[in-house]
């Protein structure tokens, strides 16, 4: 009988530290794991330099003679459709640059397709004045000093659109106030991106 007792506590002692080795060891292994993540060195996340609204804003010292190379940087995602994908939107690009007036109609049309879930003013891409996008091509860029008009000229979907971006000078850099369109076949008639906003109805 007593030999019997001192084999089963032999048996509890042997099975405590077997237990008591293997917590140790996992114990140990949870240790290294968490001194390796704390270790490795933290990469930060990639991010698409054409999805910052700003980018080309950043590029821009508010004088005349940066206006046609923000106005470039303006167009280069649309020679990619993939870099188009991750671009921010044209109306983003365009507030970051926008005069206070045309930076609070293009806030008011956000706000209202938010709203809705619809498309309000702007049934088409302020910066090409269509909806669709196909054999898109840069032209020309060209910016009169005198009159603060820049004329871009675009090829797109086998139409030449001419694309005008009116700068006013306000604490003595030049901001956006507005753009005007017009095709190569109308020239003379033109429309405003302030309008199309201004005469919505946002009302309902």
């Amino acid at each position: 009988m007593i030999s019997l007792i001192r084999k089963r506590k032999a048996v509890k002692h042997k099975n405590f530290c077997i237990a008591l080795f293997a917590f140790l060891a996992s114990l140990a292994i949870t240790t290294a794991v968490i001194a390796q993540v704390k270790a490795a060195p933290t990469v930060p996340p990639k991010t698409n330099t054409y999805a910052d609204p700003a980018r080309c804003k950043k590029r821009f010292d508010g004088t005349a003679d940066k206006v046609p190379e923000l106005l470039k940087c303006l167009y280069v995602p649309y020679g990619s459709d993939k870099t188009l994908m991750n671009a921010a939107p044209s109306t983003d690009a365009i507030a970051a640059i926008a005069a206070p007036h045309l930076r609070l109609l293009l806030e008011q049309e956000r706000r209202c397709q938010l709203k809705r879930h619809e498309i309000c003013a702007l049934e088409q891409d302020i910066l090409i004045w269509a909806q669709d996008i196909s054999n898109f091509a840069l032209r020309a860029v060209d910016y009169d000093r005198p009159s603060g008009i820049a004329t871009v000229t675009i090829l797109n979907g086998g139409d030449i659109t001419f694309v005008y971006f009116r700068f006013s000078i306000e604490r003595k850099r030049l901001l956006l106030d507005d753009i005007e369109y017009s095709l190569a076949s109308k020239s003379t008639l033109k429309e405003s991106l302030v309008k199309t906003l201004r005469t919505f109805d946002y009302g309902r």
